[in-house]
């Protein structure tokens, strides 16, 4: 009886030490998801008192999901809601508001690479937003790294947190084995729809020629925003 107890008191203690150093792995076995499902919306994690980021669970509704493959042109956005860069909480529906959405997924903030790409959309960001289209980035940084990285660099549009890569699994762009998160750029329309997207891990210059095609297409066809407004 002595020696379960012990096994037990060993379990508990490796278990404290999983929370507390390693979250991502409860979500990681078997490629497996906790999702809290609260009225069909995905919400981001919680926090316990040591700063450890935990599955938010709601007594409503849990389930677990696969991670999904990554979704393609012609596929339906899921819908998230994930805090900003201001600690807000965000859902894909708020962005698509006001238009498009260009939704880029990004492995880290202050990277050569991740700031190459941000700094790119930020020097094309008014002719995006001349013909209607919305940015946002998405990574697993929280909101003080994300507030720094759009202050150091004056980036123009919103960052996203998602620390527990619930979003991230959800579109599919999880990096191996769970590690790190693949550079990938998603066009949404307003009704959810996935009008485009691309995948370029390295290759930067992919994604700002996607953007580009973007904006050509829409200026061809007439799809310029209403004057005065953003």
């Amino acid at each position: 009886m002595a020696k379960l107890k012990g096994i037990a008191s060993e379990i508990a203690k490796i278990t404290v030490l999983i929370h507390q150093f390693l979250p991502n792995l409860i979500l990681q076995i078997h490629g497996l998801l906790w999702i809290n499902v609260n009225n069909g919306v995905l919400h981001g994690p919680a926090h316990c008192e040591s700063g450890a980021k935990l599955p938010q669970l709601s007594p409503k509704a849990n389930v677990f999901a696969r991670t999904l493959p990554m979704l393609q042109a012609r596929s339906r956005a899921p819908e998230f809601v994930l805090p900003n860069d201001k600690g807000q909480d965000t859902s894909l529906s708020d962005l698509l508001q006001k238009g498009p959405l260009i939704l880029y997924f990004y492995p880290a903030d202050f990277t050569p690479g991740c700031t190459r790409e941000a700094c790119t959309i930020r020097d094309m960001h008014s002719e995006l937003a001349a013909v209607g289209l919305q940015v946002a980035g998405v990574s697993p940084q929280d909101p003080e790294s994300h507030a720094r990285f759009r202050e150091t660099h004056n980036l123009p549009f919103t960052l996203l947190c998602d620390p527990e890569k619930i979003a991230i699994r959800m579109y599919g762009v999880d990096g191996p084995f769970g590690v790190g998160v693949r550079r990938a750029t998603f066009l949404i329309a307003q009704d959810r729809t996935i009008s485009a997207m691309v995948l370029a891990d390295i290759r930067i210059g992919r994604h700002a020629a996607f953007m580009k095609k973007a904006i050509i297409l829409r200026d061809t066809a007439g799809m310029r925003a209403p004057s005065g407004k953003d």
